[in-house]
Parts: C-alpha cells; structure tokens; sequence
C-alpha cells in the first residue's frame, strides 16, 4: 500500500469515526459522546505520527497521547456532570436540614422548662380526622396528631 492510499484510507476512517462520535444520540450521555470524541483525538493523533514518521511507534504513541490531551482540552468540562454533582449536593444538604429540624425538636420537647406548670412529657394522641370540610368537600379518612402535656 502506498503513502498516498494510506493517508487518504486513515483520513476516511477518522472522518467517520469523527461522525459516528460526534452524532447527536439523545440516548448517549454527554460523558460517553465525549469519550468517543477523544477517542477519535487519539486516533486522529496516532495517524498523524504514523504518517510524520513513516510508521514508527514511539511518534505514532506520541501522537495518540497529544491528540486525545488536546482534544480533552477542546472540550473543556462537562457541564451535566458538574449539574449532576449540584443535584446530588442539594438533596444531601436538604436532608441535612431537615435531621437537624428533627433533633432541635427533640432537644425542644426534651429540655425541662422552668415553669412549675409544665412539669410533664408531651404526648401525641390519634384521632380521626375529619371526613367532611366546612365548605362540603370529602376528605379520605386520615387521623390527626394531638399534643398534649401531661
């Protein structure tokens, strides 16, 4: 094969590599689609050492490792990875929050007051709710929490 064919048959493969990575796949992940992308960094880098040094591999290495790093950089940081990781802190952080309110009303109900009138315990009693409002609508039968100091 000559130089000439090999250049032209390694441009056509990246060409079409280039497609099939690049392609825009809604069922594909932003990450998978970049990593096809410096995938074809990579190749595009090996076929150019490959033809710089007539076949050698350490430059066709050489180029693999530089065509994948500059196309990494190309691509800069991936925006729904880093939404992804907001996500997850936010719904940690709201959980947080909310542990938080639970025990600061633990230690509330917990602490003994100083008034002589409320020397007891808090207790919660179920009742039935109500199945009918004010204004006529129908509720679904629920129970309702009642504090009570004793």
């Amino acid at each position: 094969m000559t130089n000439e064919l090999r250049r032209v048959y390694a441009v056509c493969l990246l060409a079409a590599a280039w497609a099939a990575a690049s392609s825009g796949c809604t069922n594909v992940s932003s990450t998978a689609r970049r990593t096809g992308v410096v995938a074809v960094g990579s190749a595009a880098g090996a076929a150019a050492g490959y033809l710089v040094s007539d076949g050698g591999a350490g430059p066709t290495a050489v180029g693999a490792v530089a065509g994948g790093a500059i196309t990494q950089l190309a691509l800069g940081e991936d925006a729904s990875v880093r939404q992804d990781g907001f996500d997850q802190g936010y719904v940690q952080g709201q959980s947080d929050a909310i542990k938080r309110q639970y025990f600061l009303r633990l230690a509330l109900e917990r602490k003994p007051a100083d008034d002589a009138k409320a020397a007891g315990e808090p207790v919660y009693y179920l009742v039935p709710g109500p199945e009918v409002t004010a204004d006529g609508r129908k509720l679904a039968p629920h129970q309702v929490a009642i504090r009570v100091v004793e």
